[in-house]
């Protein structure tokens, strides 16, 4: 038995909206598509001959020297850690990583950038992130990355020879059972799940205008704010099309109600093809670029999603041939990145062996109906807009 730490929050973690309160939403970060990267490392290596335990990333209460001690193996996620803004950090895995004695996987490291194949962001942290990977290489052979992109950086900083595209292991969820297809859809009642970020809430919403009011719906990764300002967000929750997920079970479920998804996040992206749902990533980012760029993910511009006349038109411009073709290819290439780096996995065993094992450690708690998920209002503010009167004003002004 290979005794493995996962340097990740721990997916069960999961909760549901209405057990949501602040120290639970504190341990989850801002954004729940975090846990979704944690569940699909987790269920590719809960395998008969892996003991796993997670390990905080953030505030970890296990020290170095019992690391060494207590564990054979450590696997790393580094999610947007090349990140100017993340220099201190790369110097305390780095210092942490100096000190570790057993062998280590850098699984889908990433970049965190505006700008898409420019590589000037990198100078201000290449010392710290050479000092970084030379370390971590220092205890394993190669370093996964989620991107292209990623690994053209990380071959700027000097180490071409030791870095494998792999994806994110959210994507690979479903092991071999992977498949997007569309159906005929009637313009007036195809069912849209919308996903965004603050930079891309004002287009996609005015996008959903162009939907019937009762065939669309928003799924947000991270808790409102209490004293939250923003109208649209307040316009959403008072309509009730709002919704929040706090297990991967539920989510899943609640999007395959739907015929496309439409989103600016890549998480909620790849729920949604999780879910067998036909996508569309709204492209804003280095990051959302080169996953939809690996992944073969169909994508749109915000300036292109503005010029599709409905939903019906874009989802009838959408192709999955590639992201269908090419998804067995980059699943074994995710698995020869686990085997190569010493790591046993979920494609070596039936996949039945694997889905009881992962559902006797995660038990689904599906809530999949709309009250169960929906967003509702602090208790200690926004009174007024859950009265009958701001609904009515709120619905009022969705029409102009």
């Amino acid at each position: 038995m290979k005794k493995i730490a996962l340097f990740a929050r721990d997916p069960k973690n999961w909760v549901s909206c209405r057990e949501m309160n602040w120290a639970t939403y504190l341990k989850h970060y801002d954004n729940l598509g975090n846990l979704v990267w944690t569940y699909g490392i987790f269920k590719a290596l809960q395998t008969p001959t892996n003991d796993l335990t997670l390990i905080d990333p953030i505030h970890p209460e296990i020290l170095v020297d019992e690391i060494n001690e207590r564990f054979d193996h450590i696997v790393f996620s580094f999610a947007n850690l090349i990140d100017p803004q993340k220099a201190n950090r790369m110097r305390f895995l780095a210092d942490i990583i100096s000190r570790l004695k057993i062998p280590l996987t850098v699984c889908s490291v990433g970049v965190q950038s505006p700008d898409f194949g420019n590589y000037e962001f990198l100078k201000p942290i290449k010392q710290e992130a050479q000092r970084l990977f030379s370390k971590c290489l220092e205890h394993g052979v190669c370093i996964g990355t989620r991107g292209d992109f990623t690994t053209d950086c990380l071959s700027q900083l000097g180490f071409a020879k030791h870095t494998k595209t792999i994806g994110c292991p959210s994507f690979f969820i479903n092991g071999p059972e992977f498949s997007i297809s569309k159906t005929q859809r009637d313009e007036k009642n195809i069912k849209v799940a919308f996903n965004d970020t603050d930079a891309t809430r004002s287009e996609i919403f005015e996008f959903s205008k162009k939907c019937q009011t009762e065939n669309f719906s928003y799924i947000t990764q991270g808790y409102p704010l209490r004293g939250e300002k923003d109208p649209i967000v307040l316009q959403l929750i008072a309509q009730k099309k709002l919704h929040l997920f706090g297990d991967f079970h539920s989510w899943n479920a609640f999007l395959k109600l739907f015929d496309l998804s439409i989103s600016s996040r890549i998480h909620g992206t790849v729920m949604a093809l999780l879910a067998g749902v036909p996508s569309a990533i709204i492209t804003v980012d280095a990051r959302t670029h080169e996953m939809a760029d690996f992944f073969r993910i169909p994508k749109v511009s915000l300036t292109g999603l503005q010029q599709q006349p409905n939903a019906s038109s874009l989802y009838e411009s959408l192709n999955f041939n590639e992201i269908n073709t090419n998804y067995s290819t980059l699943l074994n290439n995710y698995a020869s990145f686990l085997s190569e780096s010493g790591l046993n996995h979920f494609l070596t065993y039936p996949q039945d062996f694997i889905k009881n094992q992962l559902a006797h450690s995660f038990p689904p708690q599906v809530k999949d109906d709309h009250a169960s998920s929906l967003v509702e209002f602090p208790k200690l503010s926004g009174w007024f807009m859950q009265t009958p009167a701001y609904r009515f004003i709120t619905q009022l002004t969705a029409k102009f």
